[in-house]
């Protein structure tokens, strides 16, 4: 499944009053039990690097088509929580092709040997990836994963691998202008060891037209890495991003994340590393969900997991 590049954040946001005039809207995540809704999904990531005189080219591609079905809400589920939900993959299609190399590629709609490595990825494709409870804010609060093999993996990490699904909205109403800040703890690899870095996460509602809130959101590192080693591992955690948040359905409508970082120097001296990549989600169907199971998530001692 393709990570999502704006990052849920760890911590409860905090609203920036400067700035704010007009009309303050309350932004909520709603899901209505016994509907589904469709996403497409396109990524793109270009990785152009030179070390030691070599140059390289590695292009990757996807497009993908998630169903979320909405489950009956448990009588017993936690404040707040917005909807249980079963998260499907329907289609997939992939590419990747390095240097001037012949391209590789999977199509889940073409009876074809799979070949290339795509392996794996045919094992889930058009399959149940997991059942997720998510809160009104967007943090997946407890989470089954139904892939085959990992049916058995912890509720934590099964909620920590969908974290990034719904960015986090705001606990208080903001007004145009108005930004929240969120922080997150991620590791970057210093040798063999593991270094904790921490990166700011702010978000701004920059205009509510016809009932649909725009959202620019900007990802730094906390210091900024010096260290080129440092800035290679953290440049694809700190996209650059918009997201179109209906107010009314509380759904959004499109998320789009870009990074797009220079690395001198990232092995030694005369290297360079380009890294560019995209990825574009938007809503294409919703609507009654035709057949639905029982929620197997949102029980009453597991939905205040953290």
């Amino acid at each position: 499944m393709t990570p999502l590049l704006l990052a849920a954040l760890s911590l409860a946001p905090l609203a920036d009053p400067a700035g704010a005039a007009g009309p303050e809207y309350l932004l909520r995540y709603k899901f209505e039990p016994e509907t589904s809704l469709r996403h497409e999904i396109v990524t793109t990531v270009t990785i152009d690097s030179v070390s030691q005189g070599a140059p390289q080219l590695v292009q990757n591609a996807g497009k993908t088509v998630q169903r979320m079905d909405v489950l009956p809400l448990p009588a017993d589920a936690a404040e707040g929580t917005a909807g249980v939900l079963r998260v499907h993959s329907e289609k997939v299609k992939l590419s990747a092709q390095f240097d001037a190399q012949p391209p590789t590629s999977y199509d889940s709609e073409k009876d074809e040997p799979v070949v290339g490595g795509y392996e794996q990825v045919d094992a889930v494709a058009k399959a149940p990836l997991g059942e997720l409870t998510v809160s009104d804010l967007g943090q997946v609060t407890h989470a089954v994963s139904l892939l085959p093999g990992m049916e058995n993996l912890a509720p934590e990490e099964a909620a920590d691998v969908y974290k990034d699904l719904f960015p986090r909205l705001p606990e208080e109403r903001v007004a145009v202008g108005q930004s929240w800040v969120q922080t997150l703890k991620v590791r970057v690899q210093e040798g063999k060891l593991a270094k904790p870095w921490t990166l700011r996460r702010r978000s701004t509602l920059t205009k509510v037209e016809n009932g649909v809130a725009t959202i620019v959101v900007k990802i730094t590192p906390l210091p900024p890495p010096t260290e080129p080693s440092f800035e290679e591992q953290l440049a694809m955690k700190c996209p650059a991003g918009l997201l179109e948040f209906d107010i009314e359905t509380g759904r959004i409508l499109t998320l789009r994340a870009e990074v797009d970082a220079e690395i001198v120097g990232f092995r030694g001296p005369g290297s360079l590393l380009k890294l560019k990549s995209l990825h574009y989600q938007k809503l294409i169907e919703s609507g009654p969900t035709e057949t639905l199971v029982p929620a197997k998530t949102a029980s009453s001692d597991t939905a205040e997991i953290r």
